[in-house]
């Protein structure tokens, strides 16, 4: 399956005001991600993608990608294996005068014997474990996330003693 969206973004949108457009996909394997620039945004659109809190794509937290008529393509064996089954993509337009859009595409397998194409060096069973392995950590990330969802103003510990 692969899950497409094309994203318009408006004038001076910032890093800070970002418009965030959520794709939907579903459980599985993606093994295939494209960014499809217009000619036109002349390096004035960015796009990052996360999952939840974490920033995916571009894989360094705080980048994003930016281009012009050109189409950023590159193969993942990224396991999404815990609700919710989305990815939030964020673009932001430092261009005065013009909107600009941008296609993203997500190529996913959900079956884990179509899985097993993508990672042939694992055996079934192995990728069984790997999978049981995965979803038992997003979930935890999941949890981690939903308890504590502002971990920024959380207070330290040592503020927490200082207090006593």
């Amino acid at each position: 399956m692969i899950y497409s969206t094309l994203i318009a973004t408006p004038i001076d949108l910032f890093a800070t005001t970002p418009k965030q457009t959520v794709l939907k996909v579903t459980r599985g394997l993606v093994y295939k991600v494209e960014i499809d620039f217009p000619p036109g945004p002349s390096g004035l659109l960015k796009v990052q993608i996360y999952d939840g809190g974490h920033q995916l794509w571009p894989s360094t937290p705080g980048e994003y990608f930016i281009t012009d008529g050109y189409c950023i393509s590159f193969d993942d064996t990224l396991l999404k294996l815990v609700a919710p089954f989305q990815f939030d993509i964020y673009t932001w337009n430092l261009d005065e005068t013009h909107a600009h859009g941008v296609t993203v595409r997500i190529g996913m397998v959900s079956e884990e014997i179509y899985m097993a194409r993508f990672l042939p060096t694992f055996g079934y069973k192995e990728l069984r474990r790997i999978i049981a392995e995965e979803t038992a950590l997003q979930e935890e990330k999941r949890m981690a996330i939903i308890e504590t969802p502002f971990t920024w103003i959380q207070p330290d510990e040592e503020e927490e003693e200082e207090e006593e």
